[in-house]
């Protein structure tokens, strides 16, 4: 539980340092560069403490077509959704795209691209593989793992 203890000081420690420094609480902020990064740094330390190694053994995640297509899912399915909503929204009238300059949109997305990925790469790293990870080799359930993850990813 230290990892669960230690990223929910690490996401108030940002909430005070973005106070302190007088930023709102953003993406873009000192504060949450401090709750998006602890955490899986905490992680590799403690898996290098407890299994001598940084990263999981490569064979614990076998390459299989079935996983491939699972990825290849995962990342169309988020332009393909918020495309759907955004066109859905336009054709019903709810969203009035005629002051919208699109010219700039697609180099908009594009810088914002990377630090996205790495801010959920981080996250996710954190939340699904460091804490479940812990959670398990503790012998813990998976409704009671579900329920921990998402309580202490929501404080």
């Amino acid at each position: 539980m230290l990892f669960a203890g230690v990223s929910l000081l690490s996401g108030w420690a940002g909430v005070l340092l973005n106070e302190l420094r007088g930023h709102e609480h953003a993406m873009e902020s000192p504060g949450t560069l401090v709750w998006i990064a602890i955490p899986p740094l905490l992680g590799l330390g403690l898996r290098r403490l407890n299994s001598g190694r940084f990263l999981p053994r490569r064979s614990q995640h076998p390459d299989s077509p079935t996983r491939r297509v699972a990825w290849a899912a995962a990342l169309l399915t988020c332009p393909i959704v918020t495309s759907g909503v955004v066109g859905l929204a336009v054709v019903t009238g709810l969203a009035d795209t005629s002051q919208v300059a699109l010219a700039g949109v697609g180099t908009l997305m594009a810088r914002a691209l990377v630090p996205a990925l790495m801010k959920n790469l981080a996250e996710e790293t954190a939340w699904r593989g460091d804490l479940t990870e812990e959670l398990l080799t503790e012998g813990v359930g998976r409704l009671r793992l579900n329920q921990t993850v998402g309580t202490v990813w929501g404080l």
